[in-house]
């Protein structure tokens, strides 16, 4: 599945949450075959539509937390841009550690 594929997927998504009614059933059906697909194919898939498809049990319930994803989606779905997390460096981590490990023993 390419980029375009998958933004015309979230697309269909998006409009079945956006009814003034939603069936929850129909949203969990077209993510569920998007998710089996996007396993199958293995394309690299930003971070927050991983998590926009697990989560629409979350949007259900909340409001906010579903305008929230809804408008990330759909932003990427109209431009194909998005900004996703980054990892951070193992490096990274140890400095902070070694930051805070001196702050307490600093502190004590």
């Amino acid at each position: 599945m390419n980029t375009q594929n998958l933004r015309q997927r979230l697309a269909a998504v998006l409009l079945e949450e956006e009814r003034e009614v939603v069936d929850w059933t129909a949203v969990d059906e077209i993510l569920n075959q998007l998710n089996d697909d996007l396993t199958k194919s293995s394309p690299e898939c930003p971070h927050f539509v991983r998590h926009f498809i697990s989560d629409s049990d979350i949007r259900a319930k909340d409001k906010t937390y579903g305008e929230h994803q809804r408008l990330e989606v759909k932003r990427f779905v109209e431009t194909g841009e998005y900004e996703d997390s980054k990892a951070v460096s193992p490096l990274g981590c140890v400095a902070l550690v070694a930051a805070l490990a001196g702050l307490t023993f600093w502190l004590s």
